[in-house]
């Protein structure tokens, strides 16, 4: 969908099912958006989520 792929068609599901496949499965092959919180995501997700809720506390809940 992204780059060449993209078409006017496409619906807000399609998009939205897109996006939620992205959020899953991060793409590693693109060394330039590849950074510590992504391997963390793949390599320790456990961890990754324990500090993710520390940051909702401490940001995004004032």
């Amino acid at each position: 969908m992204l780059g060449n792929g993209w078409a006017p068609g496409f619906t807000i599901p399609d998009i939205l099912m897109t996006l939620w496949g992205m959020l899953l499965t991060p793409r590693l092959d693109l060394p330039d958006k590849v950074n510590e919180d992504t391997l963390e995501y793949v390599s320790n997700r456990e961890k990754f989520n324990r500090k993710a809720a520390e940051w909702t506390i401490s940001y995004a809940r004032k």
